[in-house]
C-alpha cells in the first residue's frame, strides 16, 4: 500500500482535515499502517490520551495561527512538562 501524499490545500481546508482526523495511540511510528496515518492523528510514544490531546491542541493552534514548527515545539515543551 502506498504511503500518504502531501496535500496541497488552502489553509482552511487543511485545518478542517486536521480537525476531522481520529486519534490513534501507538508506541512506534512503524506500528501504524499508512491508512491509519492518513486518517488519524498519532504521535509515537505518546502513551496516553491526555498527552495526545495536549500535543494535538498545540498543533491545531500552530496550524490555525500560521506558526512554524519551532514556535510549536517551543510552546509545547512547557505544556508537556506541566
Amino acid at each position: 500500500m502506498p504511503g500518504p501524499t502531501i496535500l496541497n490545500v488552502p489553509p482552511r481546508e487543511a485545518i478542517a482535515r486536521f480537525q476531522a482526523k481520529g486519534q490513534h495511540i501507538g508506541f512506534s511510528w512503524l506500528d501504524t499502517d499508512a491508512a491509519t496515518h492518513t486518517h488519524s492523528f498519532t504521535v509515537a510514544k505518546a502513551g496516553t490520551t491526555r498527552i495526545m490531546d495536549a500535543i494535538r491542541k498545540a498543533m491545531y493552534s500552530a496550524i490555525a495561527d500560521g506558526h512554524g514548527f519551532q514556535h510549536f515545539a517551543d510552546n509545547l515543551r512547557p505544556t508537556l512538562e506541566r
